[in-house]
């Protein structure tokens, strides 16, 4: 499989991640970012729309089916991880929108290879049972962690993946930062 500079796919993804987001925003406006460090707020920055503009413009590259099928399912898993967090954190059936990016995902994987989207969704499940089950996913500072940490997994798998090394570079800034100025945000809290 290779990908030009426009892939629809991760168009669907930064959608699926963006919905969430986006409702959060929507219920929350008078959240403010509570990082004190510039330099960490710049990069999350660089890195974010790195990612969501490289994802979507610039993937370019193929890859073999091994790896393909680490993308697919590894993709998968993590957006629908990340939504179930969020619907987790919200506690609203709003979130749920994002299933549709997801479904439509979903879909066109399925006529890559049906069963690795059966896998994903089972994995997905799995990791997310065992996550409500354990005591430390009822702390808001948790989740707000995992949310943070689920979409640098995703566009790390990605660059990684696809041989998009621009991509992964970005990722990289934004796994580092990301996670940081929502901790300050989190502490403050």
């Amino acid at each position: 499989m290779t990908f030009g500079w426009f892939s629809v796919f991760h168009l669907l993804m930064i959608a699926a991640l963006l919905i969430p987001n986006g409702i959060y925003m929507l219920q929350n406006k008078q959240a403010k970012n509570k990082c004190a460090s510039r330099c960490m707020n710049v990069l999350e920055q660089i890195g974010r729309y790195g990612c969501m503009l490289l994802m979507i413009l610039s993937v370019k590259g193929g890859t073999s089916d091994g790896l393909l099928a680490i993308y697919e399912v590894g993709s998968l898993m993590c957006l629908l991880l990340y939504v179930l967090l969020w619907r987790h954190l919200l506690k609203s059936k709003a979130v749920y929108t994002a299933f549709v990016p997801i479904a439509v995902l979903a879909v066109l994987f399925a006529l890559l290879s049906p069963v690795l989207v059966v896998l994903a969704v089972g994995l997905t499940g799995i990791v997310y049972v065992m996550m409500r089950a354990s005591r430390c996913t009822c702390k808001k500072s948790w989740i707000c962690m995992a949310l943070a940490i689920v979409p640098a997994l995703l566009f790390l798998l990605c660059g990684i993946t696809l041989h998009a090394w621009m991509l992964t570079a970005v990722a990289v800034i934004f796994a580092l930062s990301h996670p940081y100025v929502t901790w300050c945000n989190v502490q403050t809290d």
